[in-house]
């Protein structure tokens, strides 16, 4: 959070670009969880969740899920790809679970392609 807060403060991250966001989940009027989706700077034609998280207490009840599909839904409808920094010890497999598949490049380690029809 308080990297977000930074990057905020600093103008460097702002999800104001064309498609980016930037969500909050709340539970009974306390913030579960907060995410972000930017253009991504390495893949042309991509998005990038950032500053993803959901506080412990929130953690397993599908509040993460939620967030990440109504971040990632948006992007797939408007570009193929969106990538994600998984650097937590149980990310990873979060996002695996979500359809990402292990990708390192250019700062991300996981991409998420929709699928072709």
């Amino acid at each position: 959070m308080e990297r977000l807060a930074l990057d905020w403060a600093s103008g460097a991250i702002r999800f104001d670009g064309e498609g980016e966001a930037l969500l909050a989940a709340h539970v009974q009027g306390t913030l579960a969880g907060i995410g972000g989706l930017t253009i991504e700077p390495i893949v042309p034609v991509a998005f990038r969740m950032r500053r993803f998280y959901v506080r412990p207490p929130f953690r397993r009840q599908g509040i993460g899920r939620k967030l990440a599909s109504a971040l990632i839904e948006p992007a797939l409808a408007r570009c193929g790809v969106v990538t994600v920094n998984a650097g937590n010890v149980d990310a990873p497999a979060f996002w695996m679970r979500l359809g990402f598949t292990p990708g390192l490049r250019g700062g991300h380690t996981h991409i998420f392609r929709r699928p072709r029809v």
